[in-house]
């Protein structure tokens, strides 16, 4: 999180966190060997995300969530050791772009202003 803005509540901290991604791919495969499969993936991602500003004394003072669509973008390597046996590495990349918020707090004596650049990476 970057940005981070305060009028009056100068010593403000912000958390974002994602509740729940989805995503909706396509893939295209490469049999290397019979027993070896290499594949890349890409298509669209959903998110919620939210921000919770808090008082220097941790008390919430604004939250904001907000629903964005995305792009994602992987790749996989599977194995097969044994008939009906197999093991894979799996990494994935969503992108959802810098996300913007504001919200009227302390009291309304206040705007706090939170930037974020929205991404995760996962490995499976």
């Amino acid at each position: 999180m970057e940005g981070i803005n305060a009028k009056t509540c100068r010593d403000a901290a912000c958390l974002s966190h994602v509740r729940w991604f989805d995503t909706l791919t396509g893939r295209v495969d490469y049999l290397v060997q019979p027993n070896i499969l290499l594949y890349s993936q890409g298509g669209a991602a959903w998110t919620k995300a939210s921000f919770t500003f808090n008082d220097p004394t941790g008390l919430v003072v604004g939250q904001i969530a907000k629903y964005k669509s995305g792009w994602t973008a992987g790749g996989d390597a599977e194995w097969l050791f044994l008939p009906h046996w197999s093991v894979f590495v799996e990494y994935n990349f969503l992108g959802f772009g810098t996300n913007s918020s504001s919200v009227v707090a302390c009291g309304g004596t206040c705007i706090l202003s939170g930037k974020a650049d929205c991404r995760t990476c996962s490995w499976v």
